[in-house]
């Protein structure tokens, strides 16, 4: 059975502007939202993976949940490594007593081996129930996918090798390879993260989309020392207009988490 969450939006007046995998990268969130300035009739949507690897995944949280209270139209698309966060705590509470010797937390120790240690330290924690439900609550919030007049907005993709495409929350979440059947997708082009890729073919991409039929914002933010990676990507999809933020916190050595 499908729990797929979709929002369908309504056209509206001011920009829209998305940004890729965030991963625990607060300062340089909040460098990107303050060149953004989004004002009381522009849309912000947030691709996921808002967690692990940097240094402060909580502090992108709580951004979040201020920029909200101020009045930001700020929309969340459910990545893997947030869900996976959320269902380590789900684990965390179910698994107890005898079940937790059988068990041993299978799900938060592939979290953990993704960066999911580093956000658990964001937050001083060790284990998931000693983090406030509140953000657990942020996640179960979040969209599979979100669609407008001319785009749909995941994390990752969409399997249209598949009966149904927008059924599959797992391949939104996870996917790393796709075609886009624009049949199926209505010609609208799909903005999406997940794969960290090349910033001269992102750009291409960009200026292609008609083309490809999809545009990547993924530029791998916790990368080091490869050409064209290692940032974090904001992208307005009335002007096409490109932000690209370099990181401004302090490194974490994430690299060594693989993608």
């Amino acid at each position: 059975m499908s729990h797929v969450k979709h929002l369908e939006l309504k056209p509206n007046d001011g920009q829209t502007w998305v940004i890729g995998d965030i991963h625990g990268y607060a300062k340089t969130f909040e460098t990107v939202m303050q060149k953004i300035a989004p004002s009381a009739t522009d849309r912000v949507i947030l691709l996921g993976d808002l967690v692990d690897r940097g240094p402060d995944s909580k502090g992108v949280f709580d951004a979040i949940m201020r920029y909200r209270k101020e009045g930001v139209d700020l929309l969340l698309v459910r990545g893997n490594h947030d869900d996976l966060m959320h269902k380590s705590y789900v684990e965390e509470q179910e698994n107890t007593g005898f079940l937790k010797f059988i068990k041993r937390d299978y799900t938060k120790r592939s979290w953990i081996n993704m960066g999911g240690d580093t956000t658990l330290q964001s937050f001083g924690a060790k284990k998931m129930v000693e983090i406030d439900t509140v953000y657990y609550d942020l996640i179960e919030s979040m969209y599979h996918y979100i669609e407008d007049e001319n785009h749909l907005y995941v994390h990752a993709g969409f399997d249209f090798t598949q009966a149904q495409p927008f059924e599959n929350e797992q391949a939104m979440m996870w996917i790393r390879d796709f075609k886009p059947d624009k049949k199926q997708t209505k010609s609208k082009t799909i903005v999406h993260g997940h794969t960290p890729l090349d910033l001269e073919f992102i750009t291409d991409v960009i200026e292609n989309a008609g083309s490809y039929g999809f545009i990547a914002l993924d530029n791998g933010i916790s990368i080091d020392k490869q050409k064209n990676k290692g940032h974090l990507l904001a992208y307005e999809t009335k002007s096409k207009k490109l932000i690209v933020q370099s990181r401004q916190d302090a490194a974490t050595g994430a690299g060594k988490y693989g993608y």
